[in-house]
């Protein structure tokens, strides 16, 4: 870790605060004849002025290979920071930042996520009137829209150094999301939908130069982020203004999200890959107990947003969802009793019942007394849904090659 601080800092110091001392002052790109409190007053400004066009040239020039903002957003941090009276400037600042974190390159995606945190610390906390600053229009929201969808498609097979699906997680993630329920609400579900159906892609990309268990890896950590990003968004509809009209206009994006697209299949495929054993006797597990913790802890989180908010009876698949809940939590009941009691990949199965237990409890499911032995095996453990068996036709074959066992 210390040494990745070190890097960040070297890094801040070299592309950013190019500098020496004058006079016993510090003086900023001193090459141009330095830059100061007044210059990063007056660009702040200007940027903020035309935030999307902003975000339009960063993205072109990002996608062209020509980065670099986050030196310039750098700078005017340093001098904003110690500016009296600078909720407002920060709160703008904050807000380019994350414009430019969607389509910035993963170096320069750590000093901003550093920059955006530092600054929430000078900033108060969230409450009803202190949220988001609202986008300049529709327009501008669509083209957000478009500019994080481009770059959550992106390839995990990309050079090095370029954008990664779970960097636009969290912070950016969290500025789309918002724009979009407060301006195009009916836009959201689709959002939510393309963030959970990345999962999807990661592991289907074929033509990957990673290998099957490393793709699985990184669409659990992908699938990771996407929850935590999605719990999150939903805590803070507390901090909303229009509080009460945000909460119905969130539950219902909601609800809609679960018409077309199974959470229930997103946590359950998670729940399949942590009990992975990359041998035949099921001693070592794919998932490190670090991520273990993790997916239980932001699962049960999202779960628990997600049951202040939706409205199940007006789930209108609900025996569909009902009966692919109770397809899972059979398949994790004959995992138990197939593998050794005691041993890594049962223990790993009896988390798996209890996470499977509180996401049933969210929409009123539970276990019945008989529980039928029907379930359809897949490359991560079953298939939760009918439409999604072809989803991985080929796959168990590859694990099986690499020596990853379900």
């Amino acid at each position: 870790m210390k040494a990745q601080s070190e890097g960040k800092d070297k890094l801040l110091v070299v592309t950013c605060f190019v500098e020496h001392f004058q006079g016993g002052e510090r003086m900023i790109l001193p090459e141009i004849g330095g830059f100061y409190k007044e210059d990063a007053e007056y660009l702040l400004e200007k940027l903020w002025e035309n935030r999307v066009a902003f975000l339009q040239a960063s993205g072109i020039l990002s996608w062209q290979g020509t980065p670099g903002w986050s030196a310039l957003l750098a700078i005017i941090w340093h001098y904003m920071r110690q500016t009296d009276n600078s909720t407002l400037p920060l709160k703008r600042l904050r807000n380019l930042i994350l414009r430019y974190a969607m389509s910035a390159p993963r170096p320069e995606c750590y000093l901003l996520e550093d920059m955006v945190v530092a600054i929430e610390k000078h900033l108060p906390p969230p409450t009803p009137g202190n949220e988001e600053l609202p986008p300049v229009d529709e327009y501008d929201v669509e083209f957000m829209g478009e500019v994080f969808m481009r770059y959550l498609d992106v390839p995990l097979a990309l050079k090095e150094g370029t954008r990664a699906s779970c960097d636009l997680m969290g912070y950016p993630f969290g500025l789309v999301y918002h724009n979009t329920l407060t301006t195009l609400p009916d836009r959201a579900p689709s959002l939510l939908s393309a963030v959970i159906e990345r999962v999807w892609g990661i592991l289907e990309e074929t033509g990957s130069k990673f290998t099957p268990q490393e793709r699985i890896l990184h669409s659990f950590d992908y699938a990771l982020n996407a929850i935590t990003s999605m719990s999150l968004a939903l805590r803070l509809l507390d901090n909303y203004s229009d509080h009460d009209q945000t909460i119905e206009t969130a539950t219902v994006v909601w609800t809609e999200l679960l018409r077309n697209v199974n959470i229930l299949e997103l946590v359950g495929r998670l729940c399949s890959i942590i009990a992975i054993s990359t041998n035949n006797s099921g001693s070592e597990l794919l998932i490190c107990p670090a991520r273990l913790e993790y997916f239980m802890k932001s699962t049960r989180r999202l779960m628990a947003e997600l049951k202040d908010i939706i409205q199940v009876h007006a789930l209108e698949n609900l025996n569909e969802l009902s009966h692919m809940w109770h397809k899972v939590f059979r398949h994790i009941e004959r995992h138990l009793s197939l593998y050794p009691p005691g041993g890594p990949v049962q223990h790993r199965a009896k988390l798996c019942r209890s996470i499977w237990l509180e996401v049933g409890e969210t929409f009123d499911f539970f276990p019945q007394t008989t529980e039928p032995d029907i379930y359809v095996p897949d490359a991560v453990g079953y298939t939760t849904a009918p439409g999604v068996v072809s989803r991985y036709t080929g796959m168990t074959v590859l694990l099986a090659d690499t020596g990853t066992y379900a």
